[in-house]
Formats: structure tokens, C-alpha cells, sequence
């Protein structure tokens, strides 16, 4: 930890005081702010000053061993608000839920917990720390160390079952978003309006500040793809997906290829509406080309020109393949991604809405007769739902 308590009740924070100012201090008596039991001063030369609990210490709130690496971030963090002239307490306990966060933030009568995690921890470890905090009326705001951030492209990053527990979306219009730290690089990384592609990869607008550059208000932007920085790029993953090899198929991908070969379909000649983006794609268990193929064959593609459907039917029948509600627990969106799904599909000119909840199929969405021709008409629909985007924009003004 690093920060205890004196004899006198005063809070000391080593990493900040000078080597002096270490050395006058080390007689005196130290306690842990949770459970008062006594502390040892930690100051070397080789790691940031901190203060330990002795061999075989029990504290309810002891994370289990922080690392160099998370301490020099947390202190990093801690600077770096105080700079801005904000309330902020290192290590403040929470008594009520028995949480210790690494920075508490008193901002316009509101509280922001900021905990900065290096290391991997149980789901339902970080799950007991938010319910505890937003039963507080608290924010929480997780940052990631930068050991958790792995680009794979400009636009493209890679990430675990781990690393999306802490997607944050502070209201149902903010973008989702992931928050990075790089303490040696003093770097802030934010991912936001994250779009699931396949497996662990994701498309993503990728922004990074050096913390001197940044203020706290900057991890409240709220950015969102352009139609050109998403659909362009798409037509490389569509492409891809029709012709990737799929030498070894396992799980989720082997039984859907099953499903394929048994209803003749072939991948190479699927029409373009499927393996479309959705950004709440986050709250599917089956990829984007499994549901959106046993949507279009089993529903859409079976409804004559003219001939209506509902919203309803169609989360009837995909209702299986979506994650519990509170997979997420930070994230508050509960758009339906089969509704942006219909949106897309509405906005490529092959339905239309006609109440509320109810479509009418315009144009037919039939297979195609060849790779050559799925790829040309792959780019077709990219660029149309740029256009039409576009089109919008201009005649809404937003």
C-alpha cells in the first residue's frame, strides 16, 4: 500500500515525502488505514516507498501482492488529478462495503472510485466491487494496465474474456469504452464503440494522450466511428470471411458449418447482409455471421416481396443465442442488437418499417451465384450504408 496511518492519526504517503523526509520517519510507528494493524515501511532504492503488512497479517481489504508496475500507475493517477486541482484520496477506505478503491474522486458532489488494475482477477471479484460501489451511488472506473492493450491493426485490437469485464458506457448514448495506462510511457489509451469481428478481435476508435496533454474530463469524450472508418474497412473483413481457410473447425464454428452443409448454403455465395457490424454484438454468445445467417434463411429469406415480419418474432427466434443481461456490469445499453441488425438491413433498401416493431420485405436477399459476384456486391452495400449514413447526417444536422 502506499499509504498508513502515523501514531497521531496523519496520513502518510512515503512516495511522496523526500529521501530526507523517509529517513526522519523511519521510527515511527505506522498502522494500516483498514485494519490498524501495524505496517512496515518499505523504501528502498529499487522499488516506489510503500508500506507492507508483516508475514502472516490478515486484512479484508489486501488485493493480494500489487506489483511495481500497478503501484507506479496508481501513484502516477493519483498525481495526475491532484495537478488538476481535484478532491482525491489515495487508497480511501469504505467502510459501508468494506472496499478499499485506489482513488476516490469528490467531483460536484458526486463520487468516482478509480481503480487501476494490472493483474487478472476473478469476474466475480470485479462484479462484488462495482455492485458495492454503485450501491453507494459511486462510479466506477476501471483503468487497465497497459500489459492488458495488444493492437493488431490501426484499428483493430485484440482482447480477452478478462479485459471486456471492464467495458464502461456511463449512459445508454455513450460509446462503450475500455481504458488503458501505461505508467513508464505516462500514456492514456481509450478504446471506444468497440465492434466484435470475430473471436477475441475487435474494431475499435483507438485514441491515446500523454497524461500531461489529458484531464480528467477526457475519459468522459464520447467518439464514435465515422461510416467511412467502419464500412470501408469492413469490406476487408467481409472479404475474409467468404474466403479465410477453415482447415480446422471446432465449437460454435464447426456446428454452424454443419447447419450450412445441411440447408446447401455455401459461405462463398451468402448475400451481403450477412457478417454485417453491430456494435452491441457485444451481447451475443454466437459470432455475427452465425445468428445473422439463421436470421436471414429461417425468417427474412423466406418472406415473399410485400410480405411483413416483426421485430418480435425475429428476438424470438435469436433469443437463445444472447448473453444474460448483466454480463457486463458496467455496461448500461440494452439496445437490442437485433433491432441495429433490422436498421442495416432497412437502411440497404431491402425493408422498411411500417409501425413500430412491424417491417415489409422490398427486395429480395437471395444468394448469390459465385465468390466473384458476393465480393463485388460485398462493396456495393459497404459503400451504400457509408452513403446513406451520410445522407442523414446531412438532412438531421447530428
Amino acid at each position: 500500500m502506499l499509504q498508513a496511518k502515523s501514531s497521531s492519526g496523519e496520513y502518510i504517503t512515503l512516495a511522496l515525502l523526500t529521501k530526507k523526509e523517509i529517513d526522519r520517519r523511519r521510527g515511527d510507528t505506522f498502522f494500516c488505514p483498514v485494519c490498524n494493524n501495524k505496517v512496515i515501511m518499505k523504501a528502498g532504492t529499487t522499488v516506489i516507498p510503500h508500506f507492507a503488512h508483516k508475514s502472516g497479517a490478515a486484512c479484508e481489504t489486501m488485493h493480494g501482492g500489487e506489483g511495481i508496475y500497478h503501484e507506479q500507475g496508481k501513484l502516477l493517477l493519483y498525481q495526475w488529478l491532484l495537478q488538476q486541482g481535484l478532491n482525491v484520496t489515495l487508497e480511501a477506505y469504505i467502510p459501508e462495503i468494506n472496499q478499499r478503491p485506489d482513488l476516490l474522486v469528490n467531483i460536484n458532489g458526486k463520487q468516482i472510485a478509480i481503480e487501476y488494475q494490472c493483474a487478472k482477477i476473478p469476474k466475480s471479484q470485479i462484479d462484488k466491487r462495482n455492485n458495492g460501489y454503485l450501491d453507494m451511488h459511486i462510479t466506477p472506473i476501471w483503468i487497465l494496465g497497459a500489459n492488458h492493450f495488444k493492437r493488431i491493426g490501426e484499428q483493430i485490437f485484440y482482447t480477452s474474456t478478462f479485459t471486456l469485464q471492464f467495458l464502461h458506457q456511463f449512459h445508454n448514448e455513450f460509446a462503450t469504452t475500455l481504458y488503458y495506462l501505461c505508467p513508464y510511457e505516462k500514456k492514456l489509451v481509450t478504446l471506444q464503440n468497440i465492434h466484435p469481428i470475430r473471436g477475441n478481435r475487435m474494431m475499435a476508435v483507438f485514441r491515446q494522450l500523454y497524461l500531461q496533454h489529458a484531464t480528467f474530463l477526457h475519459l468522459f469524450d464520447n467518439t464514435s466511428f465515422t461510416p467511412e472508418q467502419l464500412y470501408l474497412p469492413w469490406m476487408k473483413e467481409k472479404r475474409n470471411f467468404r474466403l479465410r481457410p477453415r482447415n480446422q473447425l471446432y465449437g460454435r464454428e464447426l456446428k454452424w458449418h454443419r447447419w450450412l452443409y445441411d440447408n446447401q448454403l455455401w459461405i462463398e455465395r451468402l448475400p451481403s447482409i450477412i457478417y454485417l457490424p453491430i456494435a452491441n454484438q457485444l451481447h451475443m454468445k454466437t459470432p455475427l455471421w452465425d445468428w445473422q445467417s439463421r436470421l436471414w434463411f429461417q425468417i427474412l429469406h423466406r418472406i415473399p416481396i410485400g410480405g411483413t415480419f416483426t421485430l418480435a418474432a425475429c428476438e424470438r427466434f435469436i433469443r437463445q443465442d444472447k448473453l444474460p443481461r448483466r454480463t457486463y456490469s458496467l455496461l448500461l445499453s440494452a439496445d437490442s442488437p437485433i433491432l441495429s441488425y433490422l436498421q442495416l438491413i432497412e437502411q440497404a433498401g431491402m425493408i422498411e418499417m411500417t409501425n413500430p416493431g412491424q417491417y415489409k420485405k422490398i427486395a429480395p436477399m437471395t444468394s448469390y451465384t459465385n465468390v466473384e459476384q458476393a465480393i463485388i456486391e460485398d462493396q456495393k452495400l459497404m459503400k451504400k450504408l457509408v452513403a446513406v449514413h451520410n445522407q442523414n447526417t446531412s438532412i438531421f444536422g447530428s
